[in-house]
Parts: C-alpha cells; structure tokens; sequence
C-alpha cells in the first residue's frame, strides 16, 4: 500500500531565550534521542513563521536537553531537491543547493554543491559550489570551482549622459 504518511510534528526550538515554532511535514520520521538526531524523510516540509525549507532529506541535530523540557536546535541538514526561503526585515532570500546547512544558533546558512541564492527585494543573484550566508549580518561568501566561477547579477541604475 503506498499510502503517503503525512508526519506533522511541532518542535520548539530556544533562539535567544524566545520560543518559535517549527512545523515540520515528510513521509517518514526516525528520531534517536540519545544522539541528539532527528530525520525526516521523503516530501520534507519545514516552515518556521515565514522561513522554509524544502527537501528529500531533511537531519536536525540538537544540543543535549539539561531538564528534558526544551529541545534547541543545533544544525538542520537538508539534502537532495534543496530549496529554502527566508524572510528579513531587509530582504526575502530564496536559495536551493545539493545540500543546504543551517546552524539556527548563528543565524547562518551553508549552501553546497549547484548554490544559487537570490534576493528577491534587490534583484541579486549569487551562483558558485558553495555559498556562505550569514543572516543576522547579510552578508554572503561564495566560492566557485576552476570549470565553475562565481556569478553574480545585480540590477544598477545608469546615469545618462
């Protein structure tokens, strides 16, 4: 029977002593504990308020929990169609790779393999193998590979003459 599972499950995650919620939907969930380890699998949905990311595999390590009552992500691992979206006061940056990293702790994103990130409010585009995004700071450090250089498109304003 090739019924799809749908796996709703809410985390709460502690970022500067406030709570967001994380939703996070797959076709398949496997979770361990006492590795700090949690992976979904399969039509991988996470939303958290206006962010998202979207894959086939999707690993989220945590920090040990001292009392058992708050788990605090340490680093989401998305794999295979990896796609993501996130929402700024200055900027709406939506980004896909063969594998996306993010450490929520620092507000940072790893996108490696096939990176493309592009800014949607300024019109920027950012293409190399591995693209580093810091999000509390914006700003970004992409590398590119001999047969494969860093492209970046921007929009500017040309003065006539």
């Amino acid at each position: 029977m090739n019924k799809k599972l749908l796996i709703i499950l809410s985390l709460t995650i502690s970022l500067f002593s406030s709570t967001i919620t994380v939703d996070v939907t797959a076709d398949k969930f496997v979770s361990n504990k006492s590795k700090n380890i949690t992976i979904f699998t399969g039509n991988v949905k996470m939303t958290k308020q206006k962010d998202f990311i979207i894959c086939d595999k999707l690993t989220i390590k945590t920090l040990p929990s001292k009392n058992n009552t708050e788990t605090i992500a340490k680093e989401y691992i998305a794999e295979g169609n990896a796609s993501f979206g996130l929402t700024s006061p200055t900027s709406i940056i939506k980004g896909k790779g063969d594998t996306i990293h993010y450490y929520p702790l620092d507000f940072k994103y790893v996108v490696v393999g096939n990176g493309y990130l592009e800014d949607t409010k300024d019109n920027r585009i950012l293409v190399g193998n591995k693209i580093f995004l810091d999000e509390k700071t914006g700003s970004a450090n992409i590398e590119g590979e001999k047969d494969k250089p860093v492209k970046f498109t921007f929009q500017i304003k040309a003065k006539d003459k």
